[in-house]
């Protein structure tokens, strides 16, 4: 009958709008979780860049902090490349001081890189990462070359007349961190060049959305650990 009719539309109606609030509270449930997720992974990041960068943390600190105002760049993703690339040249067999300088401005570099090839930063941070380890491949395509040759000519032009092939492995890193500028002159300072340009700013607008939700994590996390036991 028509009553009978009429309390099964408002049963199916009252079903779809359980199902809206349903879907609606999960994608705040999860919208909240990655929020606090990032905020751990920057508490996890910076924790790791304290313990690699140690002496050197503050002066880093305050240029990282001087990037990320004049930039907009996600301050995570600065801390990690810096601290890798420090990593990685004392690990090379490069001196501390060195290898400070060193991580700055091959940091520097993979955001221009990424900017000039419109690559990820990702991306940009192991193609470097390859030619300062001597993996000339990863590296060849954007116009540097590392291979021994290369070196050993760059080495003459510095008037160092040692073969490479006799030279120890810090010797070789400081030689292909030398190719490495030498040869990408043309891109650095590019994000700074283009930061008006449309894929820079939607890479921005994207940066400062995920500081914001960083952000409010920071003010979750503490409420969600007490919450989480209960």
């Amino acid at each position: 009958d028509l009553l009978g009719k009429i309390e099964k539309g408002f049963r199916s109606l009252s079903l779809v709008r359980l199902t809206y609030l349903a879907n609606a509270i999960r994608r705040v449930t999860s919208g909240l979780v990655d929020m606090v997720e990032n905020a751990a992974g920057y508490e996890e990041s910076l924790n790791l860049y304290k313990m690699a960068l140690g002496q050197y943390v503050d002066a880093a600190t305050d240029w990282s902090t001087e990037i990320q105002e004049k930039l907009l760049i996600d301050e995570t993703e600065l801390m990690q490349a810096t601290g890798t690339f420090f990593n990685l040249a004392r690990g090379l067999g490069v001196a501390s001081d060195s290898a400070f300088t060193m991580s700055q401005a091959l940091t520097q570099l993979t955001y221009d890189m990424s900017s000039y090839l419109n690559i990820s930063v990702d991306a940009a941070n192991t193609k470097i990462q390859s030619a300062m380890s001597g993996q000339a491949r990863a590296i060849q395509g954007v116009g540097v070359a590392i291979q021994a040759a290369s070196l050993q000519e760059l080495a003459y032009s510095l008037g160092i007349k040692k073969a490479v092939s006799e030279m120890t492995q810090a010797e070789k890193t400081y030689l292909r961190y030398i190719q490495l500028m030498k040869s990408t002159t043309h891109m650095q300072g590019d994000l700074a060049r283009t930061m008006i340009t449309p894929a820079n700013t939607i890479r921005i607008l994207k940066t400062q959305i995920n500081l914001l939700g960083r952000a409010i994590g920071q003010v979750l996390t503490p409420i969600i650990m007490k919450a989480i036991p209960w």
